[in-house]
C-alpha cells in the first residue's frame, strides 16, 4: 500500500509540475502592468525555473527591474559603487559599469577575458575604475619555464620596488638627501628591495631575483597585466 501511495503521489506531483510549466510558459506579461514591484518579484521567484522560453524569462525579468526602478528611482544612478557617479560619462554608461563591476567582483580581469564576461568591460573601463579606487592594476609574474603564476604584485607596490632601486642609485652616486635616505630605509624594512619569484606549480623551475629596473624590464615579457576589484559593493538595493 505504501509503495502504491508513493507512486500515486509522484504521478500527481509530476502532473502538477507539468501544469505549472505550461502556465508559466503562457504567462501574459502585459497583465503585470497593474501589479506592484513586490508582487512581480515574488511571481518571478516562484516561476522562473518553470519557464523554458528564455526570451519570456528575460521579458519577465525586465518587468521586475522596471518596477523596482519605478519604486526606487535611486537605481537610475550607480548604487553598488556610488563613486562611479563622479565619472564624466553618460548615466547609462555609469549604470553599465556599476553592474559590470558588481558581477565581476571576484575575478582577475585581463584583455583576454574581459569581453567574454556576462557583463563585459574594456581596458579603458578598468582604467577609469582604477582612477576612482574601485579597481587596482596588478602584474602577474609568470614562470619563464612553464608559464605558471609566480606572484601577483599591485601597481602601487611595483612602484615601491622601482623607487627603492632609484634611491639605491642616488646613494651610490652620493646624491641622496637625508629625507630620501629615511625613505630608502623604510622601503628596505618593508621588503621592497627585491622581487623574489618562485614557481607555484613546478619544483624544477628556477627561482628568480629581480634587483633593479633593467632586470625587471627584461622580465616584463613574462608579466601579464591584470585588474582586480578591491572595493566591496553596496548591496543595499540588491536586497530589496
Amino acid at each position: 500500500m505504501t509503495i502504491e501511495l508513493k507512486a500515486k503521489i509522484e504521478e500527481e506531483l509530476k502532473a502538477i509540475n507539468n501544469k505549472l510549466k505550461s502556465q508559466a510558459d503562457s504567462i501574459d506579461i502585459s497583465e503585470l502592468s497593474d501589479h506592484t514591484y513586490e508582487e512581480c518579484k515574488n511571481l518571478y521567484k516562484q516561476i522562473q525555473y518553470y519557464i523554458d522560453d528564455k526570451n519570456l524569462l528575460n521579458e519577465l525579468s525586465a518587468v521586475v527591474e522596471k518596477k523596482k526602478t519605478e519604486k526606487y528611482p535611486e537605481l537610475l544612478k550607480p548604487t553598488y559603487y556610488s563613486e562611479i557617479d563622479s565619472l564624466d560619462i553618460s548615466d547609462s554608461e555609469k549604470i553599465r559599469l556599476d553592474k559590470a563591476v558588481r558581477w565581476n567582483v571576484r575575478s582577475y580581469l585581463n584583455e583576454n577575458n574581459i569581453k567574454k564576461m556576462t557583463h563585459p568591460l574594456s581596458v579603458d573601463d578598468l582604467e577609469m575604475l582604477k582612477s576612482i579606487g574601485i579597481v587596482e592594476k596588478k602584474y602577474n609574474f609568470r614562470c619563464k619555464s612553464c608559464g605558471s603564476s609566480c606572484d601577483i604584485i599591485s601597481e602601487s607596490n611595483l612602484e615601491k620596488y622601482k623607487r627603492f632601486w632609484d634611491l639605491i642609485e642616488l646613494e651610490k652616486q652620493k646624491k641622496i638627501t637625508s629625507e630620501q635616505l629615511d625613505e630608502l630605509d623604510q622601503l628596505d624594512k618593508d621588503g621592497f628591495y627585491e622581487i623574489y619569484l618562485c614557481c607555484m606549480d613546478e619544483d624544477e623551475c628556477d627561482e628568480v631575483e629581480i634587483t633593479n629596473e633593467k632586470e625587471l624590464l627584461d622580465y616584463m615579457r613574462n608579466v601579464e597585466v591584470v585588474y582586480k576589484v578591491v572595493k566591496s559593493p553596496d548591496l543595499t538595493y540588491e536586497k530589496l
